[in-house]
């Protein structure tokens, strides 16, 4: 049974952790690549950092590394939206803000309970600028939001991180194709 820290509102989900068919997947990623509304993008921070020395402040979307925030920058980017990050440390962030560098993650109920109230309330102050909010993070991520969550958030369900990435990574190629 799948335990859950929060009970989340019913939301529009995009659902790949049945494989289904390969027309299915398309749908998905079309769904990504075909986006237009006044959208934010809010996606995880990354366990895999450049190395920083840890006095020292860098722009947020400068020290995350890992490869599926790298893709979801480049899609958020490509489709001109703005994007903010859920850090496991300092909470709901916008790219240029400065931060020093940091280990958390969020693995607990504990985690997602430290970081819950910065990330909603920051959540609350923009909230109203965008008609979508697409969430493309894991269910810990998810969660430190969930009680700001409306009709107007979308998330990823996936099989894990490797299959949102292989999704948003397909959405992108079909964005920069579309471009040439």
């Amino acid at each position: 049974m799948d335990k859950h820290f929060f009970t989340l509102p019913t939301l529009f989900i995009l659902d790949l952790t049945s494989p289904g068919s390969p027309i299915e997947f398309l749908q998905n990623i079309n769904f990504l690549v075909n986006l237009k509304s006044k959208t934010l993008v809010i996606t995880s921070c990354s366990k895999v950092k450049n190395n920083q020395k840890t006095e020292e402040t860098v722009p947020a979307e400068d020290l995350y590394t890992g490869r599926l925030f790298q893709k979801v920058r480049q899609y958020a980017e490509l489709k001109g939206f703005d994007y903010m990050i859920l850090s496991a440390k300092y909470g709901l962030i916008h790219p240029d803000e400065k931060i020093s560098v940091y280990d958390n993650v969020l693995r607990s109920k504990k985690d997602v309970e430290k970081i819950k109230n910065q990330a909603n309330t920051e959540f609350q102050k923009i909230s109203n600028n965008y008609k979508t909010i697409l969430v493309i993070a894991g269910k810990n991520y998810r969660l430190a939001l969930a009680d700001s969550w409306d009709e107007r958030f979308v998330y990823l369900k996936t099989t894990g991180y490797a299959c949102m990435q292989k999704m948003v990574s397909d959405a992108v190629k079909l964005i920069i194709a579309s471009k040439l």
